[in-house]
């Protein structure tokens, strides 16, 4: 492809909502800009995070690469502190080396050292903690805010492709922020595995109000494309970091903790037509998908599948997925396997959470199986546990070997012992300890998970 003919690239996300818009079937969600990216583009309707919590989805996204490999498994800010591996490249990194002109518009969650991620300039970035200008706990630009800034710059003469990554804050629990008063305008819906309770539907009226405030921002956007000749040629990418923050969602491996919104557009690059892929991705596929369309060469070591041919309406090249993975190591420490029909799910902490009320604060966590199996065709809400049914033991073993070879490939420092999270090791640093000061004796490196179903 030649360079002038590469697309401009917007790619927009946005904290904690799943697939709560009005084109992935919510009727009460006012969402007509995203909407209309879907009704003018493609669809998937089947994507997945690699990691229920923002860090380290973001980071295997932009990466192409599961967190295990890229060194980002939980959250980067402090008091967290995890980070990406030192050779890992962003996916501004790769783009930039491509020729592009490379824009971060306000909020990223990959790493607290943005030197490192590839970008050229920074736009209405988030003030510090606690600043006069921004005072806790409104560190966050509003969208509309942010949405400006991009429309102006749209106006200004653009030399070469650019690149726009763009964070919205706005959607992150806890609600509200940004001026939001909420949004029953159409009614409000309770997913139907929720408590229809008076807390829960104050929740999701403040939840919409927040998805109305990005959508908002997001049709300033296209706008501003479309004003500037810019969006025909624009590949415009719309997703999420993880599920909602909410029971048995963000912080778990169930479907509502790992399921995704993924929209794309590119008028002239034929991601058009309001079509729907079905195809199963994880948001690891993103990565090398944006690069193909792009007509750039994706790097030998991303572990994700590039789907630009289903993006465009074409034969894919590349059979699908037939199953995705998974990753919690924020508090209870989790894998899985995801296929089409199926759910495994590996704890090796004993416990989960179980219980996210509205104030996050208040989760709670009770004791949990070793091993979950869920039937997703007849199971869709992942209640009834498979996993000590013996009609299911063929399909438990199956995906379990499956999921363990997973973790070897990966080398997932799991298989040989809990994982100390980088605050307890600067905090061993500073005492003068040695590395492994205090780490429980590893367990056989082919675990074979057993315990209460």
């Amino acid at each position: 492809m030649a360079h002038m003919t590469r697309p401009n690239i917007l790619f927009i996300t946005t904290h904690d909502t799943g697939r709560h818009f009005g084109c992935y079937g919510n009727p009460t969600v006012n969402s007509p800009a995203v909407d209309r990216l879907a009704a003018e583009g493609v669809r998937f309707s089947n994507c997945f995070c690699a990691a229920p919590k923002c860090s380290p989805s973001r980071a295997a996204m932009m990466t192409g690469r599961w967190p295990q490999a890229n060194g980002v498994l939980g959250l980067t800010h402090a008091p967290h502190w995890w980070e990406y591996n030192p050779d890992e490249r962003h996916l501004a990194a790769v783009l930039r080396e491509a020729g592009y002109a490379t824009h971060l518009f306000h909020f990223q969650h990959e790493t607290e050292d943005l030197s490192r991620l590839g970008f050229d300039e920074f736009h209405a970035m988030p003030a510090p903690h606690g600043s006069d200008e921004m005072p806790e706990p409104y560190v966050h630009r509003p969208a509309a805010e942010v949405a400006a800034e991009f429309a102006a710059f749209c106006g200004r003469p653009q030399p070469r492709p650019f690149f726009v990554q763009v964070g919205f804050f706005e959607t992150h629990n806890p609600l509200p922020f940004g001026g939001n008063t909420g949004d029953d305008s159409c009614g409000v819906t309770v997913p139907a595995y929720w408590a229809d309770t008076a807390p829960t539907r104050e929740f999701f009226r403040m939840l919409q109000g927040a998805v109305r405030q990005v959508d908002a921002a997001v049709g300033v956007m296209i706008e501003a494309l479309a004003a500037n000749g810019l969006d025909d040629n624009t590949l415009v990418v719309f997703t999420v970091d993880h599920g909602l923050s909410y029971a048995r969602a963000k912080g778990t491996l169930y479907d509502k903790g790992l399921e995704v919104a993924l929209v794309m557009r590119w008028p002239c690059g034929g991601v058009r037509g309001g079509r729907i892929c079905d195809r199963l991705l994880s948001n690891i596929d993103v990565f090398p998908t944006v690069l193909e369309l792009a007509g750039i060469p994706v790097p030998a070591n991303v572990h994700g599948i590039g789907s630009a041919e289903s993006a465009r309406g074409e034969e894919p090249r590349r059979p699908p997925r037939d199953a995705v993975f998974g990753l919690y190591q924020c508090g209870p420490v989790h894998r899985c396997i995801r296929t089409a029909r199926h759910k495994l799910i590996v704890s090796f902490s004993g416990h989960r959470l179980y219980d996210v009320p509205v104030d996050p604060k208040q989760a709670r966590t009770q004791a949990g199986p070793a091993v979950e199996l869920h039937d997703l065709e007849t199971d869709p809400m992942e209640t009834h546990n498979l996993a000590g049914v013996p009609e299911h033991a063929g399909t438990r073993q199956a995906l379990l070997g499956r999921l363990i070879e997973h973790l070897r490939v990966l080398n997932d420092p799991i298989l040989t012992g809990p994982i100390p999270d980088p605050y307890y090791l600067r905090a061993v640093r500073e005492l003068g300890l040695p590395a492994g000061a205090g780490k429980a004796t590893a367990p056989s490196p082919q675990p074979q998970p057993q315990g209460r179903n």
